[in-house]
């Protein structure tokens, strides 16, 4: 018998909504039972987890049978832990008053703080998101057994996970009609690897890096499931994709006429896909060593949720592929091709060059704050802009004791100057950076008098 989770909990290290997410375990997880009488035929995956259900009702989910337990009530329905239960901790819970006495205090009118995945629960519910982030060290927490087996079969736990929380979901929201099937998202794995050290080992399991990116392919789309159609009857069949791989059918079974099904597109299902390639950030990168790289295949919502120049964590499964030597044919050859099914995305905070910590996961809308400069500097900038011979006036005032290269000093002006944050999420995309990039050119042999490295000297300090 598997739980989604285990232990009692305490209602007095409960997580609130505004606390971190990776600060402290939840205190109280809702219990969903794993039997052995699951078939697993439905959970043939083809490339990633988190892209497992595309296609079907989605509303609907996987039938599991339940055993008989101690927790269950009369009417077979799943009660919730932390719910009517007696606290071995001082703390008397009197429901009828919403009383409560801790340590021989009254805190009257004071409502119980739901679950922590109870309360993520409810904003799928609210929000209709049927993504589901689990932390890693929760689970260590209540069971390191469990943590193990995520991490070396991830491909059959993360489809347990999804089983137990898509049935505790439809059991609190019957009515409820969802995009498709929640899927499970594990994170924060205890321990991320460096991009060096991933090595045969590691295919086919859960492993976590952090890495800067440093190129983003287009959306693409992939096949998921295919609907051939019958040119002579028009009989139709639904194949999935297995594998990596779809399985033609060759004969009719309604006429019995061979190789004569088409693939109709635009009765097929596709997902977007896109390529991302990960460089190891230069604080972890060995000096004088050429900087590895990792590509990364990033499905459906996680398509555009990083751009160039953003450092992530990364939670993902490890795959390995053979290449092919001619694409016409089968014939493989002995080297395979590794790259990370991505589950997961986590943005790290960055430095900037004010000095400031920026989160690049909820600052994306905030603006640079002005509070360092005093109301008389921003009255002179006020009126600096409203001059209409701003630009000359700014580059005058570069190595003002270097006469003429007007055009140098312009450049350099424009160097030293950034743009504002642009946000394009009404047209899908996200924000972009505010970096301008000024590429200057100087004939060296004509700067006889060493002009252009005074004037760097100016600006630089």
């Amino acid at each position: 018998m598997f739980y989604l989770a285990a232990k009692r909990p305490n209602p007095l290290t409960t997580l609130q909504e505004d606390e971190p997410v990776a600060s402290a375990a939840p205190s109280s997880v809702l219990q969903m039972p794993f039997t052995r009488d699951m078939a697993f035929s439905s959970l043939t995956f083809t490339t990633s987890p988190a892209q497992s259900n595309m296609g079907g009702s989605g509303c609907t989910p996987i039938s599991t049978p339940f055993q008989a337990r101690s927790d269950l009530s009369s009417a077979g329905k799943l009660r919730l832990v932390n719910e009517q239960e007696k606290l071995q901790v001082d703390i008397d819970v009197n429901t009828a008053d919403n009383q409560v006495v801790i340590w021989e205090t009254n805190f009257e009118g004071v409502d119980q703080p739901k679950p922590f995945y109870k309360q993520k629960l409810e904003e799928i519910h609210l929000l209709e998101r049927p993504f589901l982030n689990v932390d890693c060290t929760h689970i260590k927490q209540i069971d390191t057994t469990m943590l193990n087996q995520l991490l070396t079969y991830p491909q059959k736990v993360i489809s347990i996970f999804d089983i137990a929380v898509n049935e505790l979901f439809f059991t609190i929201y019957k009515d409820d009609i969802l995009p498709h099937q929640i899927q499970v998202r594990p994170y924060n794995v205890d321990m991320f690897r460096n991009m060096r050290c991933l090595d045969p080992e590691d295919i086919d399991k859960l492993v976590g890096f952090t890495g800067m990116v440093i190129q983003s392919s287009l959306r693409m789309l992939e096949i998921r499931s295919a609907y051939f159609s019958c040119n002579i009857c028009g009989f139709y069949v639904q194949v999935e994709i297995d594998h990596g791989r779809i399985a033609e059918p060759t004969l009719c079974t309604s006429c019995n006429t061979a190789h004569s099904f088409e693939l109709i597109h635009n009765r097929s299902l596709f997902a977007d896909k896109q390529f991302i390639k990960l460089q190891e950030t230069p604080e972890k990168m060995p000096a004088g060593q050429t900087p590895v790289t990792v590509t990364v295949v990033a499905y459906n919502d996680l398509v555009d949720a990083v751009q160039p120049s953003d450092r992530v964590q990364v939670t993902g499964i490890l795959r390995a592929v053979p290449v092919r030597i001619n694409p016409k044919t089968l014939n493989v050859r002995s080297v395979y091709r590794t790259f990370i099914d991505v589950i997961h995305f986590r943005r790290q905070k960055t430095f900037t060059a004010e000095g400031g910590i920026e989160d690049q996961a909820t600052n994306d809308d905030e603006e640079l704050s002005s509070s360092k400069f005093s109301e008389e500097r921003l009255a002179q900038f006020r009126n600096l802009s409203e001059s209409p011979d701003i630009y000359e006036l700014l580059s005058n005032a570069i190595a003002p004791s270097i006469f003429g290269h007007e055009d140098i000093k312009k450049g350099i002006l424009l160097q030293l100057f950034g743009g504002t944050k642009k946000n394009f999420t009404d047209a899908g995309r996200k924000t972009f950076r505010s970096q301008i990039n000024i590429l200057l050119f100087v004939v060296i042999p004509c700067d006889v008098f060493g002009e252009y490295p005074r004037k760097l000297h100016y600006v630089l300090g």
